[in-house]
């Protein structure tokens, strides 16, 4: 999975990731010889997919019913938020995915005020906090609510952006809607 969100992460640098099909892995169908795929969790794997087009790399009858009714929240809140998602520009947050890093996506709404990030803690990664520069968000106080569950947050910027996000394990990630207040 980090080689699939490195490269989409490097393509939001210089394009529109809502033209790009983005690669969504079934880890029980990728040989653990070959890849770490297998210590991820599938939500995890979606999610690299959701700012720019999500396209199943293997069919998804091909996922297991357990799987698949673990996906489906996660897609179904993607779903409500999805046409706002590619209205807006999509950009490259955090460090370049190497396995070990903090990185993600921010998705930025006319006006910078709203828009949407993905926050990936990479497998390797032994810290459950980071500070992480946001676009447009200078000495701001930002509202973060988690498409998913709904649990709203407050995140204060510093002068260069940066506030201090956290996911607990890892490989995790986070997927927010926020809103400058």
């Amino acid at each position: 999975p980090h080689t699939v969100l490195r490269d989409v992460w490097q393509l939001s640098r210089y394009l529109p990731l809502s033209r790009v099909q983005c690669p969504i892995q079934n880890i029980d169908q990728v040989d653990p010889d070959l890849s770490d795929a297998h210590l991820h969790d599938h939500l995890y794997c979606v999610a690299i997919a959701l700012m720019g087009t999500p396209v199943f790399f293997q069919q998804t009858q091909f996922y297991s019913a357990a799987a698949r009714e673990r996906i489906r929240p996660l897609l179904s809140a993607y779903k409500q938020h999805r046409d706002r998602i590619y209205a807006g520009l999509t950009y490259p947050i955090g460090s370049k995915p190497d396995n070990r890093s903090w990185t993600g996506f921010q998705c930025v709404m006319d006006g910078a005020a709203e828009g949407y990030l993905t926050i990936f803690r990479e497998l390797h990664n032994t810290e459950s906090t980071r500070r992480i520069a946001l676009r447009f968000l200078r000495e701001a106080k930002v509202r973060l609510t988690d498409v998913v569950s709904g649990a709203a947050r407050t995140l204060r910027t510093d002068s260069e952006g940066s506030g201090e996000l956290e996911i607990q394990e890892a490989p995790g990630y986070r997927f927010y809607h926020y809103i400058q207040e």
